[in-house]
């Protein structure tokens, strides 16, 4: 018999009432507590080696076999935050994040883990959490409260980058081509400029919207190349991907604080960051179909696709290194953003 399926005879207690003396099969909790089934549930074995029915129970799906493989988790580490990334059930998580709290740590917030896996481990939860003090190693304070840290990204061929790079670049064209098509359009409404005057700013967006169909054009046949090659199933590199794009492509947009490990964590598809981005790129006055932030002089609010639902949440200003300062973050902290901006 393998230590998964080992099975003994347990007093089954209800209180202090003995209800019977039965054979049961053991498993681990999702708390790392041994437990044993009884009647479709999984009840922790006490030190008397007997289960209480009339105490906490858990759901089998919930439970891992007796001896299971050391516990792991993976780090994404940021500037003031830090994401903690988990394998397991959800019970596995909630675990984590209270002995976390235990240990005096913030939990900002817990959920689905949305981007690349790590060497070892296949994440599918993580811990937001802020940062505990920098002089002190992430990994030495949580291992004693969650295992062995796995912290090796997957890799992927360059051509698979490549790839995902260029469907950006269509992407935020088509979003530059947008935003130049609307001022055209809006130069040749407006009766406040001379006729000269109107005619060289026509004639410079004119030149613009041509370059930038182009550019689409160009991008378009690489990308048709790039597809008729062979690619890998390895996992994208995605903070590969996102720096690759900003600096090639959006070099006048600059991420702020944790935004680029909020966008590499939390988001399942970036197609929709990457229009607004691309209109954000091209434009330098009021922000069309954007909102200010109310009680935060010069910053800009606008939802975001995270390519599950609409919880992401973009904010903008555009500062005197003449760029804008963007910060990537969720609905769910909005009210501790909105402090930080107000004091950026």
């Amino acid at each position: 018999m393998t230590d998964q399926e080992r099975q003994e005879a347990i007093a089954v207690m209800d209180g202090n009432e003995l209800l019977e003396t039965r054979i049961c099969a053991f498993v681990q909790l999702p708390d790392g507590r041994a437990g044993a089934i009884w009647r479709g549930l999984a009840f922790p074995l006490s030190g008397k080696a007997g289960i209480d029915v009339g105490g906490p129970s858990v759901p089998l799906a919930d439970c891992y076999p007796l001896r299971k493989p050391h516990r792991q988790f993976g780090i994404i580490d940021g500037e003031g935050e830090a994401y903690i990334l988990l394998e397991g059930p959800s019970a596995a998580c909630e675990a984590a994040a209270s002995a976390v709290r235990g240990a005096g740590i913030a939990v900002l917030r817990t959920g689905r883990y949305l981007g690349e896996p790590l060497e070892g481990l296949d994440a599918d939860w993580f811990i937001r959490i802020v940062r505990p003090d920098r002089s002190l190693s992430l990994n030495d304070v949580l291992a004693p409260l969650l295992g062995t840290q796995v912290a090796s990204p997957a890799t992927q061929p360059r051509d698979n980058l490549r790839a995902r790079v260029l469907e950006a670049e269509l992407l935020i064209g088509r979003a530059r081509e947008a935003a130049l098509q609307a001022d055209l359009a809006r130069l040749r409404m407006s009766a406040a400029t001379s006729a000269t005057e109107a005619g060289a700013q026509n004639a410079l967006l004119e030149e613009a919207l041509e370059k930038e169909r182009r550019l689409r054009a160009e991008a378009e046949l690489q990308a048709a190349s790039s597809a008729s090659r062979p690619r890998s199933n390895a996992p994208a590199r995605l903070r590969d991907e996102i720096e690759t794009v900003l600096t090639a492509l959006l070099p006048r947009i600059t991420l702020l604080r944790d935004s680029l490990n909020v966008v590499s964590t939390e988001y399942a598809g970036r197609r929709s960051l990457w229009r607004l981005l691309g209109e954000l790129h091209g434009t330098t006055g009021a922000l069309q179909g954007w909102r200010k932030v109310q009680g935060v002089d010069h910053w800009w609010e606008r939802h975001v696709s995270n390519g599950q639902d609409d919880a992401g949440r973009i904010y903008a200003r555009w500062n005197k290194e003449r760029n804008w300062g963007v910060l990537v973050s969720h609905k769910c902290e909005q009210t501790r953003d909105i402090v930080w901006l107000s004091q950026h």
